[in-house]
């Protein structure tokens, strides 16, 4: 999971398999969605935008120079993509406007399964040997917080 503010993406599922689909879940938006869009690459541009999606509209997707037919604008401000190609590799990232605009990305690996179960071992070993620090930061959030 990435986040940029408070606006978060995940990869649902987080392994993304050849041939499958995931979904970029996005979540943590700042109040009422207005709309938002999809971009390929880090930075937000009219020349890599996939969708552009406003609620309300009929229909409310605007396809970008860089759209796939493979991805689909949810309503929730989520970009599912089915048919899963090595290609589709990327990072992707959401720019949302709500009651505050707001801007993610994450990076789509998309690979076959035995890679996604090495994945899955080194993410654990990871994830361990964050902790130490993550249990610091929350310590010392806790301890200096001041009084509110």
């Amino acid at each position: 999971m990435v986040a940029a503010s408070s606006l978060t993406i995940e990869l649902i599922p987080q392994c993304a398999l050849i041939g499958k689909n995931v979904t970029l879940s996005v979540s943590e938006i700042n109040g009422m969605l207005k709309s938002f869009s999809w971009y390929l690459g880090d930075a937000p541009s009219a020349s890599n935008q996939i969708i552009n999606y406003l609620v309300g509209l009929t229909p409310p997707t605007t396809n970008g120079p860089k759209h796939f037919t493979d991805a689909i604008g949810l309503p929730n401000g989520s970009l599912l993509i089915t048919n899963l190609k090595e290609e589709y590799s990327n990072t992707y990232t959401v720019q949302v406007q709500a009651d505050s605009p707001d801007r993610a990305s994450a990076d789509l690996i998309v690979t076959s399964e035995d890679q996604c179960q090495d994945q899955g071992k080194t993410g654990q070993i990871i994830s361990l040997l964050k902790l130490p620090a993550m249990l610091l930061d929350l310590f010392l959030d806790f301890t200096y917080r001041s009084p509110g």
